[in-house]
């Protein structure tokens, strides 16, 4: 598992601890992010946001005074969409709430970097931009719309700066980020590489010495 909540509800089913091992999400494999070179000096801020039941009904109202404010203080903007398959992919429901903003449709890892880098604050549903906005040194604040985004961010050290994605309000959503920029999270990049280490030797050992024991 990639956190201490998917071993706790493993275990809770009954599933042995001995059988458990918690290690990182393999993204953190990858190089640190280098920062982006900037082409505007306005401050940047990347969204990351997907469809979601747990979603208020009023959150498009949320989001659209949310970013205006931002604008009319002279940040920039950038909604990033990580995942385009089916109905409710992120660049369709992205660009029903953002009408008025880019919307990057990355085709690379690399572009996503390229976005996520360049940003200095990044607001994301979705985990892998969280974990690229650690990556890159960039202050990140969570939406929680499933307990592995949660998960993720007690485990890398800014349990506080997570809203549920339920609640989110703009009073809270203002609040928050202020704080994000005044006092961002100290992300315990070198744990989770470590734990993330083990995962190569688990996947060999696995695969290939459990493979070759079997037969």
């Amino acid at each position: 598992m990639r956190d201490r909540w998917s071993y706790q509800l493993l275990t809770g089913l009954g599933i042995p601890a001995g059988k458990l091992i918690v290690t990182a999400d393999s993204a953190f494999l990858l190089p640190p992010l280098k920062p982006a070179v900037k082409k505007e000096k306005k401050r940047k801020l990347v969204f990351a946001i997907r469809a979601s039941r747990h979603l208020r009904e009023d959150f498009p109202l949320i989001l659209s005074q949310f970013v205006g404010e931002l604008v009319a203080d002279g940040w920039e903007v950038e909604f990033l969409a990580m995942q385009s398959l089916g109905v409710d992919g992120d660049p369709r429901f992205t660009g029903q709430l953002a009408r008025n903003f880019p919307v990057t449709v990355p085709t690379s890892l690399e572009e996503v970097f390229e976005s996520i880098s360049s940003a200095d604050a990044v607001i994301g549903m979705r985990l892998h931009s969280l974990i690229f906005a650690a990556l890159a040194g960039v202050p990140f604040l969570g939406l929680s719309y499933s307990p592995k985004v949660s998960a993720f961010c007690v485990e890398s050290g800014a349990a506080d700066f997570l809203m549920p994605a339920e609640k989110i309000s703009l009073r809270g959503l203002k609040r928050a980020f202020e704080k994000l920029l005044k006092e961002p999270p100290k992300i315990s990049l070198d744990f989770l590489r470590e734990r993330a280490a083990k995962n190569p030797d688990i996947f060999r050992e696995f695969f290939l010495e459990g493979g070759s024991n079997n037969s």
